[in-house]
């Protein structure tokens, strides 16, 4: 009886599967061209086994949803715009301001009013700011703000102490300044370092958001030694170094009261003055976060010929503002400006540009169809005169006569020239 319960089982589980493919045939819309027969794989089903049926693959074509209109991001177009300008340097005087606009697409492109714009600003350079300066002449400012370092002492070669020391012997302004030893002349075998802090709260200001310009300047007198190497060298044997040193410590103090410095840079060796007391003037940017910067003179000496050495006077530090830009020009299109693409166009502001003396920067900008593009211009605005011969010629005729001279004139000023001599002269070898 077990056997054949099973084959009514088999044969129920057929009819109800080919009940169900008949059902499903008849529901599902069969495209053209489309095969939708499927074999069944039936297999013998054992005691106790419960058999799914078959799913059916139908081959239908696949429906991708369309994205409303108003949901479509166009793309941006692309820009590039240039300022059209014949020279780096114009004569003052009335201009127009044009640009050339490309549009790079993809399509053409309408900008609206007020999408190109221009600006011209006026550079002003501002004057540096004292903030510490010494004359040499203040007990205050040489006990407070200098320092000496006599790195030769122990041992010292010559026996004596002997490092940079004021002085009444020399000076550039005033009655003093700081002379590299304390002898008439300098002692061999020396190194000894001046050091010159300028420890002003101000520099802290100055650096609080970034990096800040400083310049340093002094007067210096140097006589020391060199050899003639020859064919253009020099070997320096006594000499006078000039560095600087910062420090980001939260309240500066010197090398010798324990304050952190770090090396700045160097700025120059002298061996000689060639004409007395010289001024030395030199710009420097320090990090942000500096507190105090110092200027370091390192006199070094060999063991031999000595002389006067080095004297320094009127150190002084200035803080070197950024440029100051006042617009003082502006432009935009006051109606609808259409572009085709990749053909490049000119725009011509319907205001002119009244240009005085001075340096100017010119910005320039378009903005349309989800793209922008901008363009700078550094102009000079000034007469300048500039002409001159460039080239000398003659007719060479093969027998004895009257040559003829021929002068090429060039001027490549910005303004026109009349009346202009032009003279040559002939002589014999």
């Amino acid at each position: 009886m077990g056997r054949n319960e099973n084959k009514w089982k088999i044969v129920l589980s057929l009819l109800v599967a080919t009940a169900f493919i008949l059902s499903a045939a008849s529901t599902l819309a069969t495209p053209a061209g489309v095969n939708t027969a499927k074999k069944l794989s039936i297999e013998k089903v054992k005691a106790g086994d419960v058999k799914t049926r078959d799913k059916i693959s139908q081959n239908l074509p696949m429906f991708v949803p369309i994205k409303p209109a108003s949901e479509v991001t166009p793309l941006a177009n692309s820009w590039s715009i240039g300022i059209i300008n014949p020279s780096a340097s114009i004569p003052p005087g009335d201009y127009d301001v044009t640009v050339v606009i490309h549009n790079l697409g993809p399509g053409s492109c309408c900008v609206p009013p007020g999408g190109i714009t221009a600006d011209i600003y006026a550079v002003n350079e501002l004057p540096p700011e004292t903030i510490c300066c010494y004359d040499m002449e203040s007990a205050w400012d040489i006990y407070n703000y200098m320092e000496v370092q006599d790195y030769d002492v122990f041992p010292d070669p010559n026996g004596v102490i002997d490092t940079w020391t004021l002085s009444d012997k020399r000076s550039s302004s005033a009655s003093h300044s700081f002379h590299c030893t304390q002898f008439d002349k300098y002692m061999g075998n020396q190194y000894d370092e001046l050091m010159v802090y300028c420890l002003d709260p101000t520099i802290s200001l100055k650096t609080a958001t970034g990096p800040a310009t400083f310049e340093l300047s002094y007067d210096k007198w140097v006589e020391g030694e060199s050899i003639d190497l020859g064919g253009g060298y020099v070997t320096a044997m006594d000499y006078l170094d000039v560095y600087y040193i910062f420090t980001t410590d939260p309240v500066p103090k010197s090398v010798g009261a324990g304050g952190t410095w770090w090396f700045g840079g160097y700025i120059e060796t002298y061996v000689d003055s060639t004409s007395g007391w010289e001024t030395n003037t030199d710009t420097i940017v320090v990090p942000a976060g500096t507190t105090g910067i110092a200027l370091v003179f390192a006199w070094t000496s060999n063991p031999v010929v000595e002389h006067e050495g080095a004297y320094i006077d009127n150190v002084c530090f200035k803080y070197v503002p950024s440029e100051k830009e006042t617009k003082i020009w502006q432009g935009f299109n006051q109606e609808e400006k259409c572009f085709d693409e990749c053909i490049p166009t000119e725009y011509t502001f319907p205001l002119k540009w009244h240009a005085e003396e001075g340096d100017y920067v010119i910005t320039a900008t378009v903005d349309g169809c989800g793209g922008s593009a901008t363009a700078t211009l550094n102009v000079h605005v000034g007469t300048v005169h500039d002409i001159g011969v460039t080239t000398l010629s003659t007719n060479s005729p093969d027998v004895m006569q009257d040559l003829e001279i021929t002068a090429d004139v060039c001027n490549v000023g910005n303004v026109g020239e009349t009346n202009v001599p032009v003279k040559a002269s002939v002589s014999s070898v």
